[in-house]
Parts: C-alpha cells; sequence; structure tokens
C-alpha cells in the first residue's frame, strides 16, 4: 500500500512539474505580446473565466477588463476522479499565477450521471478553489450567456466563435476553439453584467 501511495505522489509531482514548465512557456509567450515580459503581476485584480469540460476552456482579463490570456486545459484522457482532482490542481496554479480578484464560470447541471455527473465534480472543484483563495465565484445559465453574446439564446456554437472573436478583437482567421469561445463570453459577460466593474485606465 505504502509503495503505490509514494509511485502515486511521485507521478503526480511529475505531473505538476511538466504542466508547470510547459505552462510558464505557453505565458511568457504570450505575454511578450502585451510587453508584460512574463510578469504575471499586470492580471492583479482580474478575473479567471471558465468553460467547464474534458476540455476547459479558460481566460483572463485583467482589472481593467483587456484579455491577457486564454488557453485550453485537455482533461479528455482522464477518468472522472483523475481529471477532477487535475482541474483543481490547475486551478489552483491558475489562481496563484493570475491573482484574479473573482472566478466565473458557465453553469452546469448539478444532476444526472455520465457527462453531466463529471461536470457537477469539475464545478465542485471550482467552488472550492474559489472558496479555499476567498475568491467570489459566479456563474451564468449556458442560455442567459448565449443570449447575452448573440442576442439569441439558442444559437450554434459557430455563432458562439464568431461573436467571441469579435468581441475580443480576435481576427476570424485565426483557430481557436469553441471551449474557449464560451470562456471568453463568460468573461464578457462578468463585464456586461456589471458583476465585474472594470478599473478605470
Amino acid at each position: 500500500m505504502r509503495v503505490k501511495r509514494a509511485a502515486a505522489a511521485r507521478e503526480r509531482a511529475k505531473s505538476g512539474a511538466t504542466f508547470e514548465r510547459a505552462f510558464k512557456r505557453k505565458i511568457k509567450k504570450t505575454f511578450a505580446e502585451f510587453d508584460h515580459k512574463g510578469d504575471f503581476m499586470g492580471t492583479k485584480g482580474g478575473i479567471l473565466a471558465l468553460d467547464l469540460g474534458k476540455k476547459t476552456g479558460v481566460a483572463v482579463l485583467n482589472d481593467q477588463g483587456h484579455l491577457c490570456w486564454h488557453t485550453e486545459l485537455k482533461l479528455g484522457k482522464l477518468d472522472i476522479e483523475a481529471r477532477t482532482y487535475q482541474l483543481y490542481d490547475h486551478l489552483a496554479r491558475l489562481v496563484r499565477m493570475f491573482e484574479p480578484s473573482a472566478i466565473f464560470s458557465e453553469k452546469v447541471l448539478l444532476s444526472g450521471m455520465g457527462r453531466k455527473e463529471s461536470l457537477a465534480y469539475m464545478e465542485a472543484m471550482v467552488v472550492l478553489v474559489s472558496r479555499k483563495n476567498k475568491l467570489p465565484w459566479h456563474s451564468v445559465w449556458p442560455s442567459s450567456l448565449k443570449k447575452a453574446t448573440t442576442g439569441n439564446g439558442r444559437c450554434s456554437k459557430e455563432d458562439m466563435l464568431e461573436a467571441s472573436k469579435r468581441r475580443w478583437n480576435i481576427e476570424q482567421h485565426i483557430k481557436l476553439s469553441d471551449n474557449v469561445a464560451d470562456a471568453l463570453a463568460v468573461a464578457d459577460w462578468a463585464i456586461s453584467s456589471g458583476t465585474f466593474v472594470v478599473k478605470e485606465d
């Protein structure tokens, strides 16, 4: 039993270190475009916006409401338990690195089995991270998010993708997953709903 636990601990540490290195490389490259020179302090007081799923979309805004970073956390190859743990670990790292003032996400149905059950566990991790770091957590229903983004509560993923690109001045030819597009829509809703009050320049 002790051997298995030790092996599991080493595997988690190895996975965490690999994630940390890749994460920092990607952030350093992305932040160079914004002249942040790899300094995460530029996002302090902003928000962390999420679209939960096997491929979780992430968007980070600074306190002035400017988009600083976005990515997709790929968790689909893991079982529910491992996926839940990895999401918690990733979110904890994101909070430490970006120091947001709040977390926003698209609401999920907290009932049912299969995919709904997995999403319920993932949302629970968002709540846990927000509570542990004393950050407010806000969520929005998918239909309300679609209506706020496109004016149509039953719009397609393509409509959400195009609307998010227009809102955040991302050129249409640039490839963007629908998960990241939804996270960007959540970030926009945070501002447009008045839940996140941006700091004046």
